[in-house]
């Protein structure tokens, strides 16, 4: 695509705290042709930003409040998929191999290289364009188009009667995209509204009745779910084809045909057709393959990390674990994850790929080609029902790796309980020392003690900004907690106090810092550090609730709710739907919540949930329980009563699109994992709750220090 045509179709977000910044970026860019918008900081684009127009991001990487890593790992969480390009003042190699990792197109330092910023746009916006190509290219369109193509002649000779192929047609544009990732309505209209075995017309209200999905490469022998190995088919021809392979030579010679026509149009694949067609049985290579691709994780990285630790433990073994097993595992057996719920799926994952994984390295001995060659071709693993028999070990004195009598309900107690143990990494922060621009002596020489550093730093702790000027926005690394007087009162006061990262970068004694307290706090006497070092992340109790901290704002310091969130199984379900209208409807404006629904199996039965009003009340009055239990009633920012009287009465006459929306954001409020709210429509404000930085007032200030595994801690009383 020619850069004018980009240009034209294109716009350029420009965030950054900066307006000196914002406003010469802008001017540049709009006098190359580009249209461009600006914001003062991350909480305003994601307010403002509907991220309906392809383009890219210019995003400084340190912004009060929300930084712009925070923003790339917001926007990568909520599958806002725009290219961003980071801008910073400073070299800093730890935020850059993050920020690439993440996918940013590139890491500019400021001043910024001209060409090389033109290559950054042009990279990332053609970047995005091949994205908004590809996500446009949707089923829906696929479907239509290769409809289109197809002469009503050529649909006639293929069987179908005149007005059955124009139902097909019309009746195709009422679906849209939610609704055609049922795989039996794709199906059924990638085969033309026809049986794949049979060749008889499915009727179309009975599809989830009467009809199923089958594998035409047998599921007891490969996982393949992708659409080449998947036909719609009459219940009753499903269950006479049985679980063989080939597919029988009556149903072949019948339907090879249509198969044939189906290819020709392009609604099926070569290779679902070559699959359809093939008359010989599985060899034994063909299932040693399908048993590899279960097993063997084929990621080169993954490969490396493997050397790496049979060298430094050649006595152990090194199990496999795909991702899709465990996927199967935790769908059939109903074992729900909700990642916006809280982080104890991250535990019962882990649990879950160690059982797994073993069974599988168990039943195969660790070699599957010595395993068929020792138990011959015939029916001698059947992958569908892996977990319905006993595996034993390889290794007697293991005994089993799946106890059929008893694993699964060990399974089920270890997924139901909550007894999970969550810590997060302290933070320390490093690299710029302070924004980049220089401000004139005159300007600094004015501002209150230290917010300025100097340009000159080696005779003190802050050179004199007034004669050589300097910079703002110092940087800070962490945190001391000090205990000073100031003789107005006999009055402990205690105090959190931010340290920039200049100051610990050298080697800084408690005399040095005490110092630097008395240069921000001139009133401050008798000074003594209560605690040395606290960090971003710091899990403290606040007067009765448990909090993780976050950076300063002003003079206050952001707390975030570190209570892990625990709903009954229902509850957890809806918000399970909720994300996934949330994910798809960043896709399709136009998505209908009601075409939202998950299924629950039990032995026999299904039962298909989906968003709807009614139930959306429910939760909705079950988070106000929740809010109005005496724990979160301690909860910083608890907005149970203003939800009750004014957010209900809204929350009801909204609709099903935007009650799901919503109901996102009122967990949000009992979760803080999200530091932004959008709570405005219930008629309430909502922010991310801070504290003072004077903290001698409170009635509790607790520090807990917990080990990694978070099975070890202690406590440290300031307050």
């Amino acid at each position: 695509m020619e850069v004018a045509e980009l240009q034209r179709k294109s716009l350029i977000r420009i965030v950054d705290d900066d307006p000196l910044v914002r406003e010469s970026l802008s001017f540049l860019l709009k006098v190359k042709g580009w249209s461009v918008i600006a914001y003062e900081n991350a909480e305003a684009f994601l307010e403002g930003e509907r991220f309906n127009i392809p383009g890219c991001v210019i995003l400084d990487i340190r912004m009060a409040s929300m930084s712009g890593l925070e923003l790339q790992i917001y926007l990568e969480r909520n599958l806002a998929k725009i290219p961003i390009i980071f801008i910073t003042a400073h070299g800093e190699v730890d935020s850059a191999v993050h920020t690439m990792k993440h996918g940013a197109v590139d890491f500019l330092q400021k001043p910024i290289d001209e060409n090389r910023l033109d290559k950054a746009i042009l990279s990332a916006v053609s970047k995005d364009m091949d994205y908004w190509k590809k996500k446009k290219d949707s089923r829906q369109k696929r479907l239509s188009d290769l409809y289109a193509a197809i002469k009503k002649d050529e649909a006639l000779l293929s069987g179908l009667k005149d007005t059955e192929f124009d139902g097909l047609k019309s009746g195709l544009a009422n679906y849209d995209d939610a609704a055609l990732r049922s795989k039996k309505l794709y199906l059924y209209y990638t085969q033309m509204g026809r049986c794949a075995y049979t060749g008889e017309t499915i009727i179309l209200s009975e599809l989830n009745t009467n009809y199923d999905i089958d594998h035409i490469y047998p599921r007891s022998l490969t996982k393949d779910d992708s659409f080449d190995n998947l036909v719609l088919c009459k219940r009753t021809a499903n269950a006479q084809k049985s679980d063989t392979y080939p597919i029988a030579e009556e149903i072949q010679r019948e339907q090879k045909p249509f198969w044939t026509f189906l290819k020709q149009l392009g609604l099926i694949s070569e290779r679902k057709y070559e699959r359809l067609t093939r008359n010989t049985p599985l060899t034994a290579d063909d299932l040693s393959g399908f048993i590899a691709r279960q097993l063997v994780e084929t990621n080169q990285s993954v490969k490396a990390v493997t050397t790496l630790l049979r060298r430094l433990y050649p006595e152990i073994d090194v199990v496999f674990v795909k991702a899709e097993n465990v996927t199967d595992f935790r769908h059939d057996n109903n074992f729900i994850k909700v990642r916006s719920l809280n982080h104890h799926h991250h535990a019962k994952d882990a649990y879950l790929n160690i059982v797994v994984g073993n069974v599988y390295h168990e039943k195969f001995t660790r070699n599957f080609r010595v395993f068929f060659k020792k138990n011959g071709a015939n029916r001698t693993y059947n992958l569908a029902k892996m977990f319905n028999y006993d595996v034993k070990c390889t290794n007697a004195k293991d005994d089993k790796a799946w106890d059929v009598k008893t694993s699964m309900d060990i399974v089920k107690k270890m997924m139901d309980s909550n007894d999970v143990r969550v810590t997060k990494r302290l933070l320390e922060q490093s690299g710029a020392l302070a924004d980049a621009t220089v401000y004139k002596a005159t300007v600094a020489g004015k501002a209150k003690d230290g917010a300025y550093i100097g340009m000159k730093t080696k005779s003190s702790v802050f050179a004199d900004v007034s004669k050589y000027g300097g910079m703002t926005k110092i940087k800070n690394a962490y945190s001391i907690i000090v205990q000073y007087k100031t003789g107005k009162r006999d009055e402990d006061i205690k105090e959190i106090v931010p340290l920039p990262i200049y100051l610990i970068n050298r080697n800084t004694t408690d005399v040095d810092l005490i110092d630097y307290v008395k240069s921000v706090i001139p009133q401050a006497k008798d000074i003594f550090i209560k605690y040395r070092k606290l960090c971003i992340n710091q899990l403290v109790k606040i007067n009765g609730f448990y909090y993780y901290l976050g950076g300063k704002t002003n003079n206050n310091i952001y707390i975030d709710n570190a209570i892990e969130l625990v709903v009954p199984h229902n509850i957890a379900t809806y918000i399970k739907l909720l994300d996934k209208y949330d994910l798809l409807r960043k896709e399709n404006k136009d998505l209908k919540a009601s075409n939202i629904t998950t299924s629950i199996y039990n032995i026999n039965t299904s039962t298909v949930v989906s968003l709807s009003n009614n139930v959306g009340i429910d939760v909705f009055d079950y988070f106000m329980s929740k809010l109005r239990t005496p724990l979160y009633m301690k909860m910083k920012g608890n907005k149970v009563d203003e939800l009750s009287s004014i957010g209900r009465s809204k929350f009801i006459k909204m609709s099903l699109e935007d009650q799901s929306i919503y109901l996102l954001e009122i967990l949000n409020l009992l979760t803080n994992s999200k530091t932004t709210f959008d709570v405005k429509p219930l008629g309430i404000t909502g922010s991310r709750s801070t504290i003072g930085v004077k903290i001698h007032n409170l009635d509790e200030f607790k520090i807990i220090n917990e080990s990694i595994t978070g099975l070890y801690s202690n406590e440290v009383t300031i307050v």
